[in-house]
């Protein structure tokens, strides 16, 4: 199945076969009073090239995107849109080199591979929860999260090794191993970090007026606080 214009899904579709969104093209996993939520299931790892919105036009109705890895191509728009409301579900990796952006609160729940080179905008909370093989790498592009908003990534591991991150807003790191490159400073992003390992070999300052939150963690990196720094439970400090 190619899509060059535009597919519309209600209630639930499972594409079990080849699966392909042409530039140009959109595909709407659209919620509504008819026929309720949406389920778009992909069995197969697909490409997109045009536009996958997320969004609902009737009511507070679910909608889910699921099943094997989408690639994002550069010229390709992965869009969760408020619309009337209601729960958004992407249970499938992203590979991103284009734009992803999420304007009503998102769960991903993901057991391989994500990455990304293009640009995550995160203007609401977005809680990743890896299974076993499940990873997040950004080694390019700009993944931006909103003041007003959460980027919360829990088990297995995430990978900071080139682009940037920014936006004032949270980052958070749950019962897993994080690896920053780059320097980090907080207020560019601010960071909590609970029941996790941070390693890497960039620095983290906390400017006057930030603070940096640690429960029963570790941090093999060097810290400069001007600001606070609150250590909670059990915290190891093993940088300069």
């Amino acid at each position: 199945l190619t899509i060059e214009g535009t597919l519309i899904v209600r209630n639930t579709v499972n594409l079990n076969g080849a699966f392909s969104v042409a530039a140009g093209a959109t595909v709407l996993d659209r919620g509504d009073n008819t026929a309720g939520f949406a389920n778009l299931n992909v069995s197969n790892p697909w490409t997109n090239h045009g536009t996958v919105e997320l969004t609902t036009i009737g009511n507070n109705q679910t909608v889910t995107l699921a099943g094997a890895t989408v690639t994002n191509a550069a010229d390709g728009t992965i869009l969760v849109s408020t619309g009337t409301g209601g729960a958004r579900y992407i249970n499938a990796a992203i590979q991103n080199a284009g734009t992803v952006t999420i304007n009503q609160p998102t769960s991903m729940s993901v057991s391989e591979a994500m990455g990304n080179t293009g640009t995550w905008q995160v203007n609401a909370n977005q809680a990743i929860t890896f299974g076993v093989g499940g990873s997040f790498t950004v080694s390019a592009g700009t993944v931006t999260i909103d003041a007003a908003a959460y980027l919360s990534i829990t088990y297995q591991s995430f990978s900071w090794t080139g682009g940037v991150i920014n936006g004032t807003g949270l980052l958070s790191f749950n019962y897993m191993t994080a690896t920053l490159t780059p320097d980090l400073v907080q207020g560019v992003v601010t960071m909590a970090v609970n029941h996790s390992l941070v390693n890497g070999a960039g620095s983290i300052t906390v400017p006057v007026g930030q603070t940096l939150n640690l429960y029963d963690s570790t941090v093999n990196k060097t810290l400069t606080i001007e600001g606070t720094l609150i250590v909670r439970n059990t915290v190891n400090l093993n940088g300069a």
